[in-house]
């Protein structure tokens, strides 16, 4: 919607919606039309165009337009961008210091090999006929959708990777997800009563396994520990620090349950959704290093989201995995699930469970992030909310217009409301009578010969400025000789208000029939029809008359 005429626009509220020839179905027929009703009013009228081709009706009488068409799906080949829209962080003050930051596409960090690929999560797959790159490029590149992260192992090669590093993750994504993608909305802020109860996952894999490390805790079952994905196998926490250590206390809700600093929304359906992080157990006091770790706090196993700087760990060599901290791999996943505190993922993230479990919770993950934070900032204490600047983050990509259960209203047919309000134009106030007669002024006024709107040695102009729209200006000789007459009429009537494109008169003088006029004084009569009369006195030079024609 836009408004494209200012002087029809109304405060209102006003209501889009769907409909088809069958209403009574869950689905969009082939017709698809809208209408657009006021809510004020409550005129109804309908469209010109069905939505399979974009079309912007104009409603002439609010003063504004609407433009529908029906799009493609994210990933679909044929949408420009492969349905990307883009991602925008939006804080809440946009001139404090941004503090959230993540691993993109082609980030770089000075190291050596073998590990000069570990930032290389995305496949190489941006060369194909369809190619997805603008989706995993969405604004500063932060978040990526979740299937197309690298799970299988590279020969020679390790990397870090926000996904299920296990063989049956092909189960996951054996259905092209991309059509999937929802459109999110994802806040992080220091209100704690808005904080998102949550599963916390185990990000340590088999790379790291592979070096020798392990996890911070014994063994839950007597054939094996917390793998990638698993819950995490410490005990569940609240959202304060009651002791002063900086750290959340257990709430003694069993293992792996913590707390998202914010929420995650659908911005289509309005549905509030489960968001998690993940945390890598290997950077723990159990794996030493204490004194390369920021105040020497290990923060891979503490079941807190606290993200940091860091890259990598000065003190582990640089061939070792521990050597690639990343802040200690504090992944964020944000789903489609509507938000249930993640009782649901709670039981296919369970350790005790098998692992074909974790494909059904795995499917409902859509977006995901390996977040850093901006060099030189760091998160607030825990009993402050940790976030120093509340933060949202868009993400946005194409998905058609379709019926919804929702609300149940409109038979869950795409409805839209939008107000306007103070969006008029903003005229002047109407003078009174005597006020625009006032403002009424012939300018120079005396004139010696020129002036500064002649454009020539031969041109002569002075200006009767300020007039009404109606009016009728007479100039006479200082005798009462008739000289000149000008009749005006600059009304229109848009919305009811009168303008006026020029409210001047440009007087060449001359007499009516073309002569130049003598040197002298002269009136000038304003008469505006239901204002009032003035009556101006101007003196003028005119050398053109006195001695050109001598």
């Amino acid at each position: 919607m836009q408004v494209f005429d200012p002087l029809y626009v109304q405060d209102g509220e006003y209501e889009v919606s769907f409909l088809d020839e069958n209403m009574t179905n869950d689905q969009l027929d082939m017709t698809v039309n809208w209408q657009l009703k006021s809510l004020t009013t409550s005129e109804v009228v309908q469209s010109h165009q069905t939505i399979d081709r974009l079309n912007e009706q104009l409603f002439g009488q609010y003063g504004f337009s609407v433009t529908i068409g029906q799009t493609g799906d994210a990933g679909d080949c044929e949408n420009e961008n492969a349905g990307a829209i883009g991602a925008e962080l939006d804080y809440a003050d946009p001139l404090a210091q941004p503090w959230f930051a993540g691993v993109n596409y082609g980030f770089q960090y000075p190291t050596v090999p073998p590990f000069h690929n570990f930032f290389s999560y995305l496949p190489p797959f941006f060369d194909n006929e369809c190619s997805i790159k603008p989706l995993v490029t969405l604004g500063d590149g932060y978040f990526v959708p979740s299937q197309n992260c690298q799970y299988l192992s590279r020969e020679g090669e390790v990397y870090a990777s926000p996904a299920w590093r296990n063989s049956l993750n092909n189960l996951v994504n054996v259905d092209d997800r991309t059509a999937e993608l929802n459109n999110v909305d994802l806040v992080f802020t220091p209100n704690k009563n808005l904080w998102s109860r949550c599963v916390v996952v185990e990000t340590f894999n088999s790379d790291f396994a592979n070096f020798g490390l392990r996890q911070d805790s014994t063994p839950v079952t007597s054939v094996g520990g917390s793998t990638n994905f698993d819950l995490r196998n410490s005990p569940s926490v609240g959202k304060d620090d009651t002791n002063g250590d900086g750290l959340p206390e257990p709430d003694g809700d069993g293992i792996g349950m913590g707390w998202f600093p914010g929420y995650a929304v659908d911005v289509e359906t309005g549905k509030r959704l489960n968001v998690f992080f993940g945390e890598n157990s290997a950077f723990s006091a159990e794996s030493g290093f204490l004194g390369s770790y920021p105040d020497g706090q290990p923060n891979g196993a503490d079941m807190l989201f606290n993200p940091n700087d860091q890259v990598v760990l000065a003190g582990p060599a640089d061939d070792a995995m521990m050597h690639h901290y990343l802040g200690g791999h504090h992944f964020i996943y944000v789903t489609s699930d509507e938000y249930d505190g993640c009782a649901y993922l709670r039981t296919r993230f369970d350790p005790l469970e098998t692992e074909p479990k974790k494909v059904n919770g795995l499917k409902r993950v859509t977006w995901t992030s390996m977040p850093l934070l901006a060099f030189g900032q760091a998160l607030l204490p825990l009993n402050e909310g940790l976030i120093p600047n509340e933060l949202r983050v868009k993400l946005r990509v194409d998905n058609p217009f379709a019926v919804s259960t929702g609300t149940g209203e409109f038979n869950g047919y795409p409805t839209y409301r939008f107000k306007l309000e103070g969006m008029q134009a903003n005229l002047p106030k109407s003078p009174t009578n005597d006020e625009q007669l006032d403002m009424v002024n012939i300018v120079p006024n005396p004139y010696y010969a020129y002036s500064d709107y002649e454009d020539g040695s031969n041109s002569k102009v002075v200006k009767i400025t300020n007039l009404p729209a109606l009016c009728e200006v007479t100039i006479f000789s200082l005798g009462g000789k008739f000289i000149r007459k000008y009749s005006r009429d600059e009304r229109s009537q848009p919305g009811g208000v009168v303008l006026q494109n020029n409210p001047d008169i440009e007087w060449d003088l001359k007499n009516s029939a073309g002569i130049p006029i003598s040197s002298g004084v002269y009136l000038i009569r304003i008469k505006a029809p239901g204002i009032g009369e003035r009556t101006l006195k101007w003196f003028g030079i005119n050398r053109t008359m006195d001695y050109g024609g001598h």
